[in-house]
Formats: structure tokens, sequence, C-alpha cells
């Protein structure tokens, strides 16, 4: 089970630097330039309130090609053999009701009787009906309505032996995001060969797999919600909502401030992220969860402004570039995590065939317990979605790179104004996953390469932000944020606006 969310991280990178930016030189430093000298140390504190929204409905794949959000995690289409190993056994001819060696897979003329018994073909069994069957996942939409509530303290060291107009700033703080998650996804299902009749008689018996599912089951729906989800403890629901307090961060930063009469400021530091917004259940089909799942993560960055004297006109000031660049590492934390495995019928007590009742992790209808299966092995699931059960996991989420190009256009309508384009790119690592609860059965293996192949990310990002620095130095910022491209991650779009009070 891949999660989207590690991508927001970036997102949270920059956000940090952009309320650290509107405390900087330009808001706390009296702004003129026969003043650099004489700060403006009275004022500290900075309390920038920040409301944003993101929908997601597309993402790009390994291939950087563009496809539904839901494709970015799963193969395009599931069948029911796919997610459902019983279903795979039956459909592979491992599954009889008697103990018997495989008989050819299809019934032909053999009538039913003592020597070929209902049950005794692959094609009497209901659930290689079902096999064909695809599970398909469509219409998935993810939004998020984020308000982060920053609160940060800046100290202009003025008194070092610096010439004059450098000067060199502490910055701490917080930020508290609160949130609310909204996903919606919508299932369908498709193909399959349920109403074939599979039917032969004899004088005494007359049976067939349609009369046998629909004594079990109302409709196909309910076989994929009761057996297959169910046994597995997932449930399926259209629209899930999650509303409370993200990760928190922590962030200090220092600053050299008015270095030359071009660099305005170059900032490093590092932001703590405190998973406080919980964990993913496990529980529901794509679920989710307000943080990054469980680790600690530590952000370090640097960011920097130019102020420039080339295409200056009149109090429009055209060419002010800056660079950001971010590296994060992640501890290693321990989670519950679905993870496919094998489930071995029977080869492990070296018999030939085994009771169906007796494999552990096939999970089957009660009507197939006394049935028999040949000795083989048959993945859980082809993906970590529908994994069989969520086992204790060590998880160690790779690291990531963030580097960044803006452009500020200072006064752009009237003075006071500050208009930014920037570009972003970031990199992500692999994730890894090492189980450390137990599996099914001895000599069971669990496919982490099935987990880990989606969460290796790149992207590439455009984005604006228009700022109007109130004569108070209160500061009110409007932007957004466009995922263009990239390679596992969702085709986000995010907007912006935040004010920040200085006091």
């Amino acid at each position: 089970m891949n999660k989207i969310f590690l991508w927001l991280v970036s997102r949270q990178i920059l956000f940090l630097i952009l309320i650290v930016h509107c405390t900087s030189a330009n808001a706390l430093v009296c702004p003129t330039p026969d003043n650099v000298c004489g700060c403006c140390e009275s004022k500290h504190w900075a309390l920038p309130i920040t409301i944003g929204h993101t929908i997601a409905y597309e993402a790009f794949d390994d291939c950087g090609r563009k496809v539904p959000l839901i494709n970015s995690f799963i193969d395009q289409s599931l069948t029911f053999k796919d997610i459902s190993p019983f279903i795979k056994l039956c459909d592979d001819n491992h599954v009889r009701i008697d103990n018997v060696a495989a008989r050819a897979p299809e019934r032909g003329g053999a009538a039913i009787g003592p020597n070929a018994p209902f049950g005794g073909f692959r094609d009497d069994l209901y659930p290689t009906l079902l096999a064909p069957i695809t599970f398909g996942l469509a219409g998935a939409q993810e939004y998020e309505t984020t308000i982060h509530a920053s609160l940060l303290y800046r100290f202009l060291f003025s008194d070092l032996n610096f010439s004059c107009g450098e000067h060199v700033a502490l910055s701490l703080g917080i930020d508290v995001p609160f949130k609310n998650k909204h996903h919606q996804l919508s299932l369908a299902l498709y193909d399959g060969s349920l109403f074939r009749q599979i039917f032969a008689e004899n004088q005494t018996i007359r049976e067939n797999s349609l009369t046998q599912f629909f004594d079990d089951y109302s409709d196909v729906f309910d076989y994929l919600v009761r057996t297959i989800l169910g046994s597995k403890g997932i449930r399926y629901i259209p629209e899930q909502r999650k509303v409370g307090v993200g990760d928190l961060s922590f962030f200090a930063s220092i600053e050299l401030v008015a270095l030359t009469h071009w660099l305005a400021n170059w900032q490093f530091g590092l932001n703590f992220i405190i998973p406080t917004g919980g964990r993913f259940s496990h529980d529901v089909v794509w679920d989710t969860a307000l943080g990054n799942g469980g680790a600690y993560q530590f952000d370090f960055f640097s960011n920097w402004y130019f102020n420039t004297d080339w295409f200056d006109v009149c109090s429009l000031s055209l060419f002010n570039p800056a660079g950001r660049m971010a590296f994060e590492v992640s501890a290693p934390f321990c989670s519950p995590y679905r993870i496919p495995q094998s489930i071995n019928t029977g080869m492990a007590q070296g018999q030939p065939r085994t009771m169906v009742k007796n494999v552990p992790g096939l999970d089957a209808p009660a009507r197939f317990d006394d049935f028999w299966v040949d000795a083989t092995s048959v993945a859980d699931s082809a993906v970590p979605w529908f994994a069989g059960s969520a086992v204790n996991t060590n998880i160690k989420y790779g690291w990531q790179v963030l580097v960044g190009l803006t452009n500020y256009i200072y006064n752009p309508f009237d003075e006071g104004f500050r208009l930014g384009m920037f570009y972003d790119y970031a990199f992500k690592a692999k994730d890894r996953f090492n189980p450390t609860g137990s599996s099914f059965s001895p000599g069971s293996k669990f496919d982490t390469d099935a987990v880990e192949k989606y969460t290796e990310r790149r992207m590439h990002r455009l984005g604006w932000n228009l700022t109007y620095k109130f004569p108070n130095y209160m500061e009110l910022e409007i932007g957004s944020m466009h995922i263009l491209g990239g390679r596992n991650i969702p085709r986000a779009h995010d907007v912006f606006a935040t004010l920040a009070l200085v006091f």
C-alpha cells in the first residue's frame, strides 16, 4: 500500500521558506536605505496564518505519463484472481472436492457421479467463474484544506563586529497544521462469466455453479465485500474524511543579513517534524492520514535572496533572483503495514494436498472448507492495498532533496508589492520496508518490492506568490503551486493565502 502523502513534505519545506521570508530583512529591518544600520529591533515576533487548498485527481506514473490518480498506486486493472488467492487457486485448477490428482479443467461431457462428483472440475466451482471479473477503481480524487498557524521569533544581532549593514539573525518557530482531508473513490465490476451455465446432470443429482453462488451470496459485490475484502479486514468506503491536527514542525534558522550590495539575505536552518498527524489505518481501501504516517523527519534547508540593480525602472525592480535547497531524512519507525506474501498450501507438511480449512491465510467461502487444494504457493495479493493482513513492519522513508529557483519583482503594481515566480524540482529515494511480524505459514515470503516500487518519486512544480507589505509590517500573500511533471506523484494543484502579523 503506497501512500501519496509524502509529496506534501516538499510543500511543507516551501511553506517554511515562505513564512521565514516574510519575516526576513525585508520585513523586520527598516526598509529605508539611509537607515541600514538602524534596525527595527523592537519587532521580534511574527504570526503567519496560511489557508491552503489542494486538489489532485490525476497523477504521473513511473514513466512520467499522466494517468488517473489511482493508477499511480496500483495497476490500471485488477481481476478478482489478482486479489483473492482462493479464486486464483480455483482458476489454476488446484482445488477440487475430492482428494485426487487434478482432472482436466473442463467437465466436458462427464456426468455427475461417484467418479466425477460435482466440484471435481475447475468449472464446477463458482470462484473460477468470478476469476476474470475486473475490479475497477475509478474517479479517485483527493482534497485537502489546511490552516497553518505558525509562531516565529526572530532576533537580529546588530552589535557584532560587522561592517555597517551586516547582521546576523536567529529565528525560532513552530508550525501547527489543522487539516481537513477528503478522499473520493468509486468502484466498478465488469467482465467475468458467472452466468455461464456449467451444468451437467444424471438421474439423481442436479446441481450447477450459479445456484450454489446465489445460495451463499446476493450478488458479486456481496462476494467482494464479504469474502475478499472482509476476510482481510478491509472496508470499501466511497468517501472518507479526516479532520484534525497534522504533523507539528519546529524550526530554527540563522540568517546573514545584507552581506553584500547584491546578496540581501542568506539563511540556513533545520525543520524538525513530529508525527502527530497519526498513522494509516490499513482497514479501508485507499486510507488516509493527516501526517506522514509515523516518521520523525529532519529537513535541512538553505535559501538566499539577491537584490540587483539590473532592469530597474524607477521604483520597479524586475530582477531579484532567489534560490533554496532542502534535504530531508527520516528516522525509521515501526507500524503495521499491508505487504503481499505467499501462502503455502501444504508444501510445508510435505503432503500432495491439504483441506482448504487447514491452510493458514487462505480465506474461502464456508462451502469449500472441506475441499482439497494442491500443494503449491500463491501470493495473497498482486498489490499491497489488498494484502491479506497488516504485519508489523520496520519502515524507513527514502531521503528527499528539493531545489528551487525564484525571481522576485519588487513594487510591480505599487510600492509595497512583491511578485514571485518559482520553479521547484524534488527527488525522493525509495522507501525501505522490513516486515518483522509473523507470516501466514513457515516458508512464506514477503514481497517488499511490490510496496517499494512506487515510492521513488520525482517532481517538477511551478508557482507564484504576490505579497503586499503594509506600512505597519503586516504582510498579505496569495499564490498557487502546480505540479506539472514527475514520476509516481499526484498532479496536485494548490492555492494559498497567508496573513503575517509582525509585532
